[in-house]
């Protein structure tokens, strides 16, 4: 566990509105993580400004979303190995932004399965709106996770990072006792452990 890496993804969402203000960012994130130990970044910004980032130790690119389907008549969509092509290495799948547009978990296990079929490392987020006293909330994680990996192969569980936002914590300050305590995470990443490695074996 010593030698464990830290990996910091910054999606941008629909951020910043000018180039120039994403090359700041881009250099201040560069600067940041050089400094920092055992730590590395994936810059996901808005699929028009990942040509002004240059991947380099540490430093990574990646996409925001990606289409299920290699090719065709989507418009505005991106696929897998579009993504590939240009660069980048990441991609992010089934955020809550996406989630909240309607995507279901059987259609984040087709862009999942897509980006990882790529090699496109993937990040699968999943999240509860609220969390009940009585637990229900770690099966409905549980759901969510086997649905968002329908299909995957044992093979493909190396490019795969599971991303937890709770969406009741989103937003809000770990000073004033609200954003989710570190043991509250610690319990959801126990419970979920083994659904990924089970799912896959399906």
């Amino acid at each position: 566990m010593k030698n464990k890496k830290h990996l910091v993804v910054a999606n941008w969402k629909m951020n910043p509105i000018s180039p120039e203000e994403a090359k700041r960012i881009i250099r201040t994130t560069k600067k940041t993580v050089k400094e920092l130990k055992r730590t590395e970044a994936v810059i996901c910004p808005p699929a028009i400004y990942l040509n002004l980032i240059k991947p380099e130790k540490k430093i990574y690119s990646g996409v925001q979303n990606v289409f299920w389907l290699p090719s065709g008549t989507y418009t505005g969509e991106l696929s897998s190995e579009m993504v590939r092509q240009s660069g980048a290495t990441f991609t992010i799948v089934g955020h809550s932004d996406r989630r909240n547009l309607g995507e279901t978990d059987e259609i984040v296990a087709k862009k999942t399965n897509a980006a990882l079929s790529a090699g496109l490392q993937t990040i699968i987020c999943i999240g509860e709106k609220s969390r009940d006293q009585s637990g229900d909330y770690l099966e409905f994680l549980k759901i969510q996770l086997t649905g968002s990996l329908s299909g995957v192969k044992k093979g493909f569980l190396s490019d795969l990072i599971i991303a937890y936002e709770p969406l009741w914590a989103i937003s809000k300050s770990s000073i004033a006792g609200e954003a989710m305590k570190p043991r509250d995470v610690e319990e959801t990443v126990c419970a979920q452990a083994g659904v990924a490695g089970q799912a896959a074996l399906r």
